[in-house]
This record gives structure tokens, sequence and C-alpha cells, in this order.
């Protein structure tokens, strides 16, 4: 039966309101005729509520293509599909029950259901059968097709090839624009000057980011056109705007008359200088900066020459600047040079003196700032304009499109009265509802598309029908310029032209009441220091299945301290002890101890822990597995150290290492090679390729091809060729043969056949740590199609692919090539099982906070907690688009200090969307649990006057003090005692289901469905007998490549688990897909007999090898298929394909080749007898007499 993925019958009734309630939320959301906006926490379904209206909205007789669903994502909108057509084929399923059950979920009546009935089960079908889909699209995504239906006349840039690679691009583009920058001929002698003289005041990185960089004006083309036509419409020039927001600047110089006695009060400065020198060192000081002033000022030097000697005179030279203390108030030693002196009523004169001073020199400041400001506003748009301009000539040249086109595409045809008229008509034809999810992550440009085309319904009598759903406190991508005020704004104008009903739903199914209690509570907080933030309390319809299986925990582990960094020994022997590595950082040594401890952590819940699978009616439970958990990080800065600490621990883990290809071990294995068949004189790279597993010399190699080259004065490459070395032949007679297809294959080509000659496959299979080898081979075949992917694979020289794998290597880490996939599709099959997930169970899965926005786990780490938020940029562009507007009314770069009121009073307004995002991102985190949160963080340096590790105002500060408990490592591990399989309590009948991870499913195996029918096994079989030879050797290999990693992974983790589906095994070990079926089965019945369990199983065990290689006297290689290590002796085992009879030349063979591998083996440990046996493919086994 089918299990709902969100809502179940009490989460329906009681945390949407009565079913019978006209007003509660499914009545709401899933009504075809009523337009809804829904704001709904974290955990509450809004995605469920989504594909739940659709699907009404299909049930009450809308076409599909009548429907148009926006999301953010090209993934969420993929789920989106992928869980409507589950739905619709679940219908067709269900028998007349369920299907009532499932209507009356989605708000159909009792007298409605059993017309809706047939309805329902043929859904599926009319969807299919209608020519035209259900549009289901991110902003983008519509953007485009909105564009694709723009008249011919639109003179747009709407028709090329769509780069992913921005970036890559931008840079392309602009290589020649900064080439005629630099020459500053032409327009661009006045467009270099006006660079140079930006370069004064920003830095050469801060003023290109201002040009070309992420928020730069070719980035925002739709934005500053709005911004443009908002001046066209008030007569105005962008000057004439810039001295608006400037107005200071519009006033005279304030210091134009410095030397006019009757406005600055010379006299007064010089009495100041008098006194002064009667005090005390600092007052002297300052009494001869007067005076160096007063002594400019009578030889007549320039009055602007003095106004630095001001600063430096009043004003501090801290980042904020600041009166001096001196002149706020007369020191201590002046005044009692004036009370001696009777002259004590002179204090306040000075006081006044100095005030007012300092007053005429801060108008001053304000005044340069607000001109400083228009002229780099002017310069700088003159250069972005001429940018921008360029950029876009670049990409309608080579017919090129990314993503700003589509919103700038988008944004013309609309905002143009003849083509908006088009494409509403088109528009109208078409939709009819309209649906967007997560709306709180909309920017301004995106709604103002949306809402310039709603605009064109007023006074209509028929509009589309529109829902939003969103969460304001999940808005995360504040980068993307998203805006969660939007959300409120939208509401009110979809509420008063559409006619649509808001909802509030603070209840989730998510979270269990213990981290729903922290996040009230913290939040709670949150709203006393910012009173619109947009918080209610949260309740959970979450309850616990059973008390016996599982505990809920929320808590924080105590600081990491900080560590010393360790310095060098001075005399070690630097042949055998590295060097301190200098990149080493404190908090590096601080983030390694934190992730030790949640590594430790999941390795004890994985036996101790239980999660709940299942529905309500039907509990299941089983131990946790590795998938279950999930490590949340703010930024990327310790993946390494988590990648390390968990390979250390034996712990599988899937990091977001994105543009991490290219710096991969074996993909610089890789481009070393090609760099090598390039320039083979290069001993660098020569030496790394041969150091490589691609031919896996040795050091001592290595270090007789040095010397030999070095004694006859050659390169390696042709030492190569002469020197006598068996190993060092072998690989020259490779490389050169692949040197020569290097001059005429093309470069996908090559790779190919390097591939399949050199087996670099299987190479790196045998040679990777089983816990990395499925994302080495990964890494290896998305290598190979890099070379296809990148520049669609047009490459006319090896040369010229290498050159660009080196720009893109140092190029924007988001655009580079990503890691190859390592997790295979689960199945229908896998997603039917109980307890299963769709991310995949192996890996504990490492994501930053952005990207785990809509994802859940049992187990939740919050990671590196204790840090400040982030300080604004001291430089960027900022738009003056207030909320509501159609249009952006202003626009400036700044720099941090000194600032304008305009630019002060914008940047208010981004530091308080800002801090609200921060406390979003901790919201975000702490809801993807369902049912564990472990908080952790690495402390500050302590003082003696504040020996807190807490930095104030980060997340942990506010955990802390919201009462959330700390628990020590040790006490965290105490609360969760290890239980044995017959201590677990047998609650309420519940099912306890076995994991892979963690529990034996031996010796009963579940039947494989492989789609082999036994006509087409009959077809296979005839043709193997064709080639029994060969193919009995393919298959040997492909079981023993089976067991030998299996067994591995097994020994490493200390449990025996099924074999993992044919097709991971085949994607990961590279066996031939005629023999994988065969050796699958072979190896699952070897591997399930009751009699070789203590030869398997590593709880039955001391130790155990696999291929374990063996070197005799007379320097010939053994290789032992298995060595198992019992408490009272070694045995030999060595797998057969079938086992001789006894006395036959196969079996004397066998029988001598054991005989070899055992007395090598009793010599290196004679402490104990040795055994050998043969075992069969079907699990026989058979003694060997040594």
């Amino acid at each position: 039966m089918f299990v709902n993925i969100v809502m179940l019958e009490e989460f329906v009734g009681k945390g949407c309101g009565s079913m019978s309630d006209k007003n509660n939320l499914i009545s709401i959301a899933c009504n075809p005729e009523q337009s809804a906006v829904i704001e709904a926490c974290a955990g509450s379904g809004k995605t469920w509520l989504l594909i739940s209206r659709i699907f009404r909205l299909l049930l009450s007789g809308i076409a599909p293509h009548e429907i148009l669903a926006i999301t953010f994502t090209r993934k969420a909108a993929q789920e989106m599909r992928d869980r409507l057509e589950k739905i619709l084929i679940d219908f067709t399923k269900f028998d007349d029950c369920q299907i009532r059950e499932e209507l009356l979920m989605r708000g159909v009546t009792e007298a409605e259901i059993d017309s809706f009935i047939p309805l329902a089960r043929g859904l599926f079908e009319k969807v299919l059968s209608n020519p035209q889909e259900i549009s289901i699209d991110t902003f983008h995504g519509w953007f485009s097709k909105i564009s694709q239906a723009a008249p011919l006349t639109s003179e747009l840039n709407i028709q090329g090839v769509i780069r992913d690679d921005q970036a890559r691009m931008m840079q392309e583009a602009m290589e020649s624009w900064w080439e005629k920058l630099g020459r500053g001929e032409g327009e661009f002698a006045d467009l270099k000057l006006k660079y140079l003289d930006l370069l004064k005041i920003f830095s050469s990185s801060a003023l290109n980011e201002l040009i070309v960089g992420k928020s730069s004006l070719m980035q925002q083309k739709a934005t500053w056109d709005l911004f443009e036509n908002h001046c066209l419409e008030q007569q105005l020039s962008i000057e004439d705007v810039l001295k608006e927001q400037f107005p200071l600047a519009s006033l005279p110089n304030p210091l134009e008359h410095l030397y006019d006695e009757t406005i600055f009060n010379w006299g007064g400065l010089q009495l100041a200088a008098d006194f002064l020198n009667n005090g005390g060192v600092s007052d002297v000081k300052n009494a001869n900066s007067i005076k160096e002033i007063i002594l400019k000022k009578q030889s007549n030097t320039p009055s602007k020459e003095l106004i630095p000697l001001f600063k430096s005179l009043f004003f501090t030279k801290d980042k904020e600047t600041k009166v001096k203390d001196a002149f706020t108030k007369v020191s201590g030693t002046v005044k009692s040079y004036l009370n001696k002196n009777n002259q004590s009523h002179l204090e306040s004169e000075i006081k006044d003196i100095y005030k007012k001073w300092v007053e005429q020199i801060e108008a001053y400041m304000s005044w340069s700032t607000d001109v400083e400001l228009i002229e780099c506003n002017l310069r700088w748009v003159d250069l972005a304009k001429s940018a921008s301009e360029h950029y876009l000539r670049y990409k309608q040249n080579n017919r090129l499109l990314d993503f700003s086109d589509f919103e700038y595409n988008a944004f013309r045809l609309m905002s143009d009265e003849k083509t908006a008229i088009y494409l509403q008509e088109r528009l109208d034809a078409k939709y009819k509802h309209i649906l967007i999810d997560e709306f709180q992550d909309t920017n301004p440009l995106q709604w103002q598309i949306l809402k310039a085309w709603l605009d064109g319904y007023q006074g209509a009598s028929q509009k589309p029908f529109v829902f939003l759903v969103g969460d304001p406190k999940q808005s995360i991508y504040r980068f993307r310029r998203a805006d969660a005020r939007l959300f409120e704004l939208a509401t009110q104008y979809l509420n008063e032209n559409f006619r649509a009903k808001p909802f509030d739903h603070s209840t989730t199914r998510r979270n269990p009441q213990e981290v729903v209690d922290v996040v009230n509570a913290l939040f709670n907080k949150v709203k006393e220091e910012i009173t619109d933030y947009p918080y209610k309390k949260h309740e959970t319809l979450w309850k616990n299945p059973n008390e016996g299986y599982i505990t809920p925990k929320v808590f924080r582990l105590p600081l990491i301290a900080r560590a010393q960094l360790p310095t060098d020994d001075l005399e070690r022997n630097s042949l055998k002890v590295p060097m301190v590595d200098r990149n080493m950082k404190v908090d590096s040594i601080q983030s390694e101890e934190e992730i030790q401890q949640i590594g430790r952590l999941i390795l004890h819940w994985c036996k101790t822990e239980w999660v709940a699978t299942g529905s309500e009616s039907e509990p299941k439970y089983r131990r946790p597995h590795l998938g279950d958990f999930l490590i949340l990080v703010r930024v990327k800065k310790h993946l390494q150290v988590i990648e390390k600490v968990f390979n250390q621990l034996g712990i599988l883990c899937d990091t977001p290492r994105t543009g991490g290809l290219l710096q991969s071990l074996e993909a610089l294995d890789i481009l070393a090679l090609l760099k090598t068949l390039l320039i083979p004189a290069n001993n660098l790279t020569l030496a790394h390729v041969l150091r490589s597993p691609i031919f896996s010399c040795t050091e001592q190699d290595l270090e007789a091809l040095a010397l030999y080259a070095k004694h006859h004065q050659k390169n390696w490459w042709t030492g190569l060729q002469l020197i006598e070395n068996e190993r060092l032949k072998n690989a020259f007679q490779v490389l050169n043969a692949w040197k020569d297809l290097a001059k005429f294959l093309p470069v996908h080509d090559l790779l190919d056949r390097i591939y399949h000659e050199g087996h670099i496959l299987q190479v790196y299979a045998s040679t990777s740590h089983e816990l990395i080898r499925a994302k080495v081979l990964a890494n290896l075949e998305a290598f190979l199609l890099l070379a296809l992917d990148t520049n669609a694979g047009r490459y006319p020289s090896l040369s010229r692919f290498i050159e660009e794998l080196e720009i893109l290597s140092k190029g924007d880490l988001q655009e580079s090539p990503d890691e190859g996939e390592m997790q295979e599709d689960v199945s229908e099959q896998d997603e039917a099982k109980a307890g299963s997930s769709v991310e995949d169970a192996r890996f504990v899965r490492v994501m930053t906070i952005h990207s785990a926005k809509g994802l859940e786990a049992p187990f939740v780490f919050l990671t590196n907690a204790n840090t400040k938020n982030k300080s604004a940029e001291s430089s960027g562009i900022l738009f003056d688009w207030p909320l509501g507007e159609n249009t952006p009314k202003g626009v400036c770069i700044y720099k941090s200090k000194p600032s304008a009121d305009f630019v002060t009073n914008l940047m208010k307004i981004e530091e308080g969307i800002a801090e609200k995002e921060n406390w979003n991102l901790l919201y975000v985190a702490l809801t993807r649990a369902k049912q564990c949160v472990v908080v952790t963080g690495l402390g500050k340096e302590s003082t003696v006057s504040n020996p807190s590790l807490v930095h104030d105002g980060s997340w942990y500060s506010y955990l802390m003090s919201t009462g959330m408990r700390e628990l020590s490592l040790d006490d965290a591990l105490d609360q969760s005692k290890v239980c044995l399989e017959h201590d677990v309590p047998k609650v309420n009948d519940a099912e306890v289901v076995e994991t892979t991870d963690t529990l034996v499913a031996f010796p009963v195996l579940p039947t494989i469905l492989t789609g082999v029918t036994p006509e087409m096994q009959s077809q296979l079989m005839d043709e193997r007998k064709k080639s029994s030879v060969s193919y009995a050797q393919e298959l040997g290999t492909a079981i023993h490549l089976i067991l030998e990693r299996h067994l591995n992974e097994a020994h490493q983790r200390r449990t025996l688990a099924t074999l993992p589906d044919i097709k991971t095994l085949q994607n990961w070990l590279q066996i031939d897909s005629k023999v994988m079926l065969d050796a699958f089965e072979i190896a699952q019945t070897m591997l399930s007999q009751p009699h070789l369990l203590n030869f398997f199983d590593p709880n039955l065990y001391i130790n155990a090898w696999n291929e374990l290689a063996l070197i005799d006297e007379t320097g010939s290689l053994l290789k032992v298929d298995r060595l198992v290590e019992l408490n009272e002796k070694l045995v030999i085992l060595d797998y057969k394909l079938n086992i001789p009879d006894p006395g036959t030349d196969s079996m004397n063979q066998y029988e001598t080749q054991l005989k070899r591998y055992a007395d090598q083996i009793s010599k290196r440990r004679p402490d104990k007898n040795v055994e050998a046996y043969l075992i069969d493919q079907k699990g026989n086994i058979f003694f060997i007499e040594l």
C-alpha cells in the first residue's frame, strides 16, 4: 500500500484543521477554484501540498498544459515531477477504499468521492495521452520559454548555445576588453584614465569585481535597464540622480574660505596651542601640530594642503573615525595650569574652540565624501556600461546565452507594451493555474516580471488561479538577490487582486518535541532582538513510535579548545621525518578533533540507536546506516579535514567538493600522463606518471633512473629507453606507443585507448582503498567525459586541451568540473524496502546548510557553530529599490569608510536582511532533524580577562543561553548502551528490519531480480559455450574481484553484510556484463554457506587478508586468495569454479600450489598451524593435506 511521504491522516486532521472546516489548510490549498498563499514552517509538507493541488487540478478537469509550476532548482523541479508521477501511478493500483482515503486527505468531500474514484484511477492515462505535458520548471526555465515565445520583431538574443560555465565565458569574452583598456587607445583612452583614478580608491581586485564581478552590471543588466527607464521617465541623467543621492556635493566647499578669519577662528586655535604648551607630553605634541598648521597658513600654503593636517590633528586613524579625546575635553595638566593662573574660566572657551573647528572639518569630510562618491560612480558607470555592452555583443556575435540572459529577455519582453500584450495573449491561452514553490527565494526582478504578467488581468473577468507556498524563515539566498520581504508584499497583492486566501501554518511533522522546544526557545529570544522576525511558536505532530527503540536527543558538545601549532624539530632526519606543514592553521587542528568526536558518535550510534521506518500503523525499526547521518557546515573550509578523519575512522562520506575533479589525485595522474605524452622530457611529470598506479614504479626504480640519467648526462625520457630495468622498459614501451597515438588521435579517442590498453579502471580499482574506490572510479570516468563535455570536445591538439584544463583548475570553483558521481540511482525495488532512503545508505552526507534545505535526516550534526556572523563587504554595488516599487530609484558603488548618509541607510537595510538570514540559516539547520541534533564548535582564544571559549553572538552562545544541555563525548556515548540482538525489546509486535550496514543477513539471501528471462538465459549459455575457456577465466576473475572488494569492506566495518546490487558492483569493479550475473550469483552462494561463516564473518575470526602477495626465496610472486587467522590456526582459502577429482593432474597442481603457500606462511607465522582448503562455486569445501 502507498504510504504518504509527508502527511498522515492525523497530520491532515489535527495539523491542518478539521476536514469539515472549509477554511482548513487542505481545503484552501487543494481547492481548484481558490487562489492561496501558504506560509508554512519547515517539515510541514509544503511540497506535498503543492503536488496535491496539482493532482486536484487534474482531477477537476484542468488540462495538463494549463498548469504552470515554478520552483528554484532543476533538482527540485525534477523531484516535483517524480512525486507527481508516483502519485498518479499509485492511484492506478489502489482499490476503491484506498482511493477514498487518499482523496479525503486531499480535500475531496464525501459527496464528491464516488464520482471522483474512476477519474482518479484514470488520471495517469489522461496525463500520458495529452500531447502537452504539465509545465514544471525553474524561473530561468520559464523565462526561457517566454523568450522562445517572443515575436520575431523583438530583436533579442534568444537563440544560441546555453553556457553553464558563466564565469569562464565572461573571462573569454572580456579578454579583448581588458586588452583595449590596457592600451588606452581611441574610446578607451578616457576609460583608462577613469580606471586609474578609481585604482587610487579601490584595490585592483575590488575594482575588477565592481566592473565584471558577480554583482556587476553585466550580471544585473535587467535591473540596470529598469533604473535607466526610471531616469528617462523622470527626465533625469545618471549624474542628476547621483546628486540627489549625495546632496552635500551640490553645496559649496565648507573649507573654501579656510583662511577667512571671520569664518574660521584662527586666533582661538592659537590660544588653544599656547595653553596646550603648558600641558603634558601629548598636549605639547598637539600644540606643535597646531603651530605647524598656523605657520603654513602664514606662509600662504594652498589651503587644501592643510586639510590632511587637520584630519590628523583632530581625528583617530581607527577603522571608525572619531574625534580624539584630547579635543573633547581639557587635560588635567592644562586645567591645573589654568587654575594656577586664575584662568579656569578659559576651559569652556577652549572646548568651544575645539568643538567649532571639529564641526567645520567634519562638514568638509562629509562634503568631500559626497563629491568623491559622485565622481567615483560616474567613472564606474562608464566603465561598467562599456564592459556590459562588450559582453552582450560577444554573446550575440557568438550566439551564446547564459542564465542572466533569460531574466533579461523576459524582463524586456514583459516591460515592452507591444510584446507584453502579444505574450500575455499566448500565456493566457495556455496557463490557467500558476503554482510557485519556495517563494521566499524570489528576487525583486523575478517578482517584477511575474507581477507584470499578472497586472495584465486588472479588470478582467477571468483570471488565473495563483498558488504561492514558502517560508520567509528559510530565505537563505541573499547572495542571489533573494528578498524574503517580497513574500508579505506578494501576499497582499494576490489577496487584493486575485482574492488569494493567506494561511499561516506552524505545525511540523518532522521534528520531535525536544527539537521543537529548542527552536521555540531560541527564536523567542531572537524575536526579542529582531521584533519583526517572522517566527511564530511551533508545534509538532511527531510522536515517538516506541520509546523502547527511539530516544530523541538534542545537545551540544563542549567547544574544542585552541591548540598550539607544532614546531619543527631542528635535529630531525629530513629524509625520514617530514617538515611541519606551514599551511596548517589552529582551527584545522581544532576541526580535526571536532570531527573525530562526531565520527565516534556515528560509529557508536550505528550499533546502539534505532531508526523508525514504515507507517504509524505498521512501524518498523532498524539500526542506523551511514546515510541516516547528516553533517552540516556553513562553509566548505574544513571539508578535507572531514574526509581525512572519516577515512581514518573507516566512515564513508560524500562531501560537496564542487570543482574538485581536477584536484583529485587520480585526475592529476591522468593530467600528468597527458603532459608527458606532449613533452616527454619533463622529468617532473614523467616521475609523477611512473609512480602512479598506472605503472606502479617504486622509489628505487626512480632513484635508479635518476642516477642513470645523471651519470650519462641524459634526460629521464632518454634514460628510460636505455636503462636495464624491466618495469621502466615496459613503461617506456607503453608511453612511447601512446605518444605516437597522441599525434593524430582526438583527445577523447586517445584517452579511450589509454583507458582500455592501460586497464586504467581495473588498475585503480585494485590499488584504491575500499573506502574511496567508488569515488576514484567515478572521477576517472568523469575525466574521460570531460574531454567531450568541455568546449563540446573541439580540441585541435592535446596541448590545447591541457591548456584548457589548466585554466579550469585555476578558475571559479563553482564552475570547475565536479568530481564523479558515485551514488547510483535507487531502484524501485530498493525504494520499496522498509526503511530505505533515496539517499545512499552507505555514505554520511556532508553538506552546506544551503544545500541541505529541503532535506531531512534522523541524525543531524551542526558543526563550527561558534563563529561570528560574517561582516559586511568593504565595497560593492547597491541598488536603491524600495520594497513595493516597480523600479530601482538609485544606484551607487561604495566603500565602507567613509560613507555618505545614502550609503549608510542602504547598508542598514542590507545588514538587517543579513542578520535575519543568519538566523534563517540556523533555523534551516536545526529543522533538518527527525530524531537527533548535536551542535559542535571551535573555541576562541581565551584570555585572563575573558577565559570563555564562546564567541558572543555566535549560534553556540545563543543555544547555550536558551538552555540547550551540554554533554561531554563520554557522557553522550554512555547514554547509548550497546544492545545485543537478544536484548532488543519486541514491543507491540513491531518489526525489526535488518540493515545491510549493521546486521548479518546470511545465510538466507533475497532473490535478486535481474530481468533475465529463461529464454535469454538459454541464449546466454549457448554463447558462453562457444568460448568456454575465455569465459571461465573472465568469470573466475570477476568472482575474485567481488569477493575481495566485499570481504575487505566487511573486515573494515567488522560486519558481514549482503552484497550490494549487481549495478553497484558493476559500476565499482568494471566487470563485463556478460559474466556479471553468473559471478554475482556464485559469490552470493559462496558467502551464504553457514559452514563458511567462520572464514567470512569478521566477528568469528581474528584477522583476514585478501589477495595476499608473498615472495618466496627464488623471487617468485605467490598470491593467496584469502588467508584467515582463527584462534588456533591460519587457514588458506583458494577459490575455484570447480574442484577436480583427487589424483587428477589438476588436483595435484592445486595441492602443490597450496603447499607452497603454506610453506611461506609457516615461515612467517610459526606460532600457528596452517591449513588449506579449496572452495568451489557452490560453496563446497575440500581439505588439502599439507
